[in-house]
């Protein structure tokens, strides 16, 4: 596992929009990815990509998905907060267990996260 699998980005990206339901923060993506080196680094057809699977799949909510001259799609997050599904796959999914696992041996779990993730592992 890498860190920039799939299943990293979404256990990083799913973490924090639940650390901010629980502390009653307004989660900003953008905000999240400049202030992490490695998710910054993503290119930006692979973030959306994510993102965009994340809200398909039902993982989070307040996406809009929009398009632009040329058929590119565009993403509006400011409304983003995860779901009771979101959540769920945090606490039951495998390779959410296998990505806070890589994360924590690379030094790379945030503080928030680990206790997020204590509860799930």
């Amino acid at each position: 596992m890498a860190k920039d699998d799939y299943h990293v980005i979404a256990f990083r990206v799913l973490s924090y929009l639940y650390e901010c339901l629980r502390k009653g923060e307004r989660p900003d993506l953008k905000r999240f990815r400049r202030s992490d080196e490695s998710i910054d680094e993503l290119a930006d057809t692979y973030w959306q990509y994510i993102i965009k699977h994340l809200f398909l799949d039902g993982y989070i909510e307040g996406v809009r998905i929009g398009t632009v001259v040329g058929n590119a799609e565009q993403l509006d997050t400011k409304d983003v907060a995860i779901t009771p599904k979101g959540i769920e796959y945090l606490e039951s999914d495998s390779s959410m267990a296998k990505a806070f696992m890589f994360l924590k041996k690379a030094g790379a779990v945030v503080p928030g996260m680990i206790e997020i993730a204590s509860h799930f592992i």
